[in-house]
């Protein structure tokens, strides 16, 4: 009895140890599936590297060494879903030439261009990062970036990324440390810019949607510099000094931003708002700035300078609240003139702090001008192919544009076009519509195009407002080469069949491709012992 019991907790006990194996062999596939882990050993080139990232699927982990070391002379494309981790690892890459160490580049499959995050890295080139057109949802984590001179190269650069993070970055010795072009909902938080040649951070090409939050600026010459058409920004607890230009400025364009907790000391001029700056382009305009609670201090020259501005501006659309601390600014003027504390009285002492230099405005005559360009990802593709053709439509005028539509080179006869990013604007039926431009504002329209006819096409994009004779791109000559598949299949009325007597053969040919096929010859050849007794006519005999 007892020996049958323990057989039965024995049997018992292997049921349980076959379940629990059974358990884990499950999980560990179902992980396997989801998202497989690629390692990139210690001191593998660049070859190695782009190799693995190319044969990751969708979606796949890229664990570099932890605490290894590379050194690539080129680039590293990514350009699908991926999840990047450094743990640490050191890549040193190209020193004399803009050649980026991760090159986000477009995808012909936008739905993978996205969701891409790099973290854990120090990374050391004239260039680090650079993220092109079309991507969505991109986060830098975790970064050292370094460059190789002040005099050049960036540490991020992007153009029309919808979704970019960037969180707890080291950046110095680079030119500029981030440039932010177009795209929407930029963030930029918990970061250390330092040691740099030009620019912490500039914006411009309609960037819109930008927060700037708990980060530290110190020796550069621009904190932050405002290009066209930049708007909807919020500036908050940053810690900035030592900016021997400008520590913001927002010079050519001044809208919908909050300058809000920051502490802007120790630098040439603390901020400068600036109206009818033309040398970026059309004038600036100023409207909804809010500078609130900071701490604006012994800066050399000014606390804050607001250029240029219309008179009836001055109140109604910038806010400079009493809860900011405006204190102790233009002491190079002191140094300047060699004045003595008597001469350097009170009254002296607090005119720099805010200093406006307005004009009471004149009705002005605005005439807008819009110019329209375009690109191609490929100008050689196979029927049914997918490319990306890319429309950028510009406001250089010094005046608002009425409606524009434009009519794009690919008409619904020989593609179909589906939008994977657009600035502003509908598009409908090969068209895209704007209701208008304002001065110095950028559009963007970024089409996924499949073809669905072959030949050569001349693909020109139309543009067209009241205010202006139409505006054409330059012809991009397409060719789209046939789509041939021809298959053939026979058929035998029977299997067994005696001496001297028929059966039918029955030769199907199949063309499954999009296109026509041109005249060819289909030889019906019999074996030993066997003739064609008569063809029945075909429709394409």
């Amino acid at each position: 009895m007892i020996k049958n019991g323990d057989d039965q907790i024995k049997n018992i006990k292997l049921r349980l140890m076959f379940l629990l194996v059974l358990f884990v062999a499950i999980g560990t596939m179902t992980s396997s599936v989801s998202a497989a882990t690629w390692d990139i050993e210690d001191g593998a080139d660049l070859s190695t590297i782009q190799s693995i990232i190319n044969n990751a699927g969708v979606g796949d982990i890229i664990n570099f060494a932890t605490g290894g070391n590379y050194n690539i002379d080129g680039s590293i494309n990514i350009n699908k879903t991926l999840t990047i981790l450094g743990n640490g690892a050191s890549i040193t890459g190209v020193q004399n030439a803009n050649t980026y160490i991760f090159n986000l580049a477009t995808s012909n499959a936008s739905s993978v261009f996205r969701d891409i995050s790099i973290s854990n890295f120090t990374l050391n080139a004239m260039s680090t990062i650079n993220i092109a057109s079309g991507a969505h949802n991109i986060t830098l984590d975790n970064l050292t970036l370094i460059g190789a001179s002040k005099n050049n190269g960036s540490g991020i650069n992007t153009r029309s990324v919808m979704g970019l993070t960037i969180n707890n970055v080291d950046v110095s010795n680079f030119r500029d440390a981030v440039g932010v072009g177009g795209g929407n909902n930029t963030v930029i938080t918990n970061s250390n810019f330092h040691d740099l040649g030009r620019n912490v951070m500039s914006f411009f090409q309609n960037a819109d949607n930008i927060t700037v939050d708990n980060n530290i600026f110190n020796n550069a010459q621009y904190g932050v510099f405002y290009g066209g058409g930049v708007k909807n920004v919020v500036i908050s607890n940053n810690n900035i000094t030592d900016m021997n230009r400008i520590a913001l400025a927002l010079v050519k364009a001044a809208e919908s931003t909050k300058i809000i907790n920051n502490s802007i000391t120790d630098s040439n001029i603390g901020i400068v708002i600036k109206a009818g700056d033309t040398n970026h382009g059309a004038p600036t305009r100023i409207n909804d700035i809010l500078i609130d609670g900071n701490n604006i201090t012994n800066n050399f020259l000014m606390g804050i300078l607001l250029e240029n501005i219309p008179e009836s501006n001055i109140a109604k659309e910038i806010n400079i609240t009493d809860s900011n601390n405006i204190t102790g600014n233009g002491k190079g003027y002191q140094e300047y003139m060699n004045w003595t504390g008597d001469e350097w009285n009170n009254e002296i002492n607090t005119s720099f702090n805010i200093v406006k230099n307005y004009y009471i405005e004149d009705t002005p005559v605005t005439s807008p001008l819009l110019t329209i360009t375009d690109t191609i990802s490929t100008n050689v593709v196979k029927n049914g192919g997918k490319l990306i053709y890319t429309l950028t439509v510009k406001n250089i005028g010094n005046g608002t544009s009425d409606a524009i539509t434009i009519d794009t080179g690919f008409l619904s006869s020989i593609a179909n076009s589906v939008v994977t990013y657009k600035s502003i604007g509908a598009f409908s039926n090969n068209k895209w519509t704007i209701n208008s431009l304002n001065t110095g504002d950028t559009a963007s329209l970024v089409l996924e195009v499949q073809t669905k006819k072959s030949g050569t096409q001349n693909i020109i994009s139309t543009l067209k407002t009241s205010t202006q004779n139409d505006t054409s791109t330059n012809p991009i000559k397409l060719t789209v080469n046939k789509d041939i598949k021809v298959s053939s299949s026979n058929a035998f009325s029977a299997n067994k069949v005696k001496r001297n007597k028929y059966f039918y053969i029955t030769t199907t040919i199949k063309n499954t491709g999009l296109d026509n096929s041109s005249t060819f010859n289909s030889k019906i050849a019999t074996t030993k012992g066997l003739k064609v007794a008569a063809v029945s006519k075909s429709s394409y005999a």
